[in-house]
C-alpha cells in the first residue's frame, strides 16, 4: 500500500530550494544598477545650456539668411544679364537701322545733286563724299566733265515728273493740265 504524502508548496523562502545560479560575467560588461533619481542642474550648467541653444539657433538662422541672399543675388544677377543680353541686341539692331538710314540719305543726296547738275542716273553712285558740300564739288567736277565731252543731259527716271512742267514757280497749272499731266 502506498501511503499517500500531502503536497507542500514551494516558496522562495523555503531553504530547501535555493536560486539558481549563473554563471558570473565579466567585470567590463557589468552594468550598474539604474536608477530613479533626477539629475539636478545648476544655474550655471542651465545658462551654458541655454546659450549654447541661442548659438547655435543664430548661426542657423545666418546660414537661411545667407542662402536667401545667396538665391537673391543669383536671380537679379540672372535678370540683368537678360537685360543687359536684351540691350546689346537693341543697340546692335539700332546701329544697324542708323546704318542703313545713313546709306540710304547719302544715296538720295547723291541722286538729288546728280540730277541738279545733269549726271546720268546710273553714274550718280559714283559721286564721292559723305557731306552735302564734298558730294556737291564731286558733281560739278563730274558735270564738267559731261559738258566738255559733249554727253546729253541726264533725264529723269521714268514716272517722276516735274511739279511744275513749265519750270516757271509763278505760273500756275489749271486744273486740265494737271490731271492731264498726271494721268498720262
Amino acid at each position: 500500500m502506498t501511503e499517500t504524502v500531502p503536497l507542500q508548496p514551494i516558496t522562495p523562502a523555503s531553504p530547501a530550494i535555493e536560486p539558481p545560479v549563473t554563471p558570473a560575467a565579466p567585470a567590463s560588461t557589468v552594468t550598474p544598477p539604474v536608477q530613479n533619481e533626477e539629475k539636478k542642474f545648476t544655474q550655471a550648467d542651465l545658462d551654458r545650456v541655454i546659450t549654447e541653444r541661442l548659438a547655435q539657433e543664430k548661426r542657423v538662422a545666418e546660414e537661411k539668411s545667407k542662402k536667401q541672399k545667396d538665391e537673391d543675388l543669383k536671380k537679379e544677377l540672372t535678370e540683368k544679364q537678360e537685360w543687359q543680353k536684351l540691350a546689346e541686341t537693341t543697340k546692335k539692331e539700332l546701329d544697324e537701322a542708323k546704318a542703313l538710314y545713313e546709306a540710304e540719305r547719302l544715296l538720295n543726296l547723291k541722286r538729288t545733286i546728280g540730277i541738279k547738275h545733269n549726271i546720268p542716273l546710273e553714274l550718280v553712285d559714283r559721286l564721292k563724299g559723305e557731306t552735302e558740300t564734298e558730294i556737291e564739288a564731286d558733281a560739278v567736277k563730274m558735270a564738267a566733265f559731261f559738258i566738255a565731252s559733249g554727253q546729253p543731259p541726264a533725264k529723269l527716271p521714268v514716272g517722276i515728273t516735274p511739279t511744275n512742267p513749265k519750270g516757271d514757280a509763278t505760273v500756275k497749272e489749271t486744273i486740265e493740265e494737271k490731271r492731264k499731266r498726271l494721268l498720262s
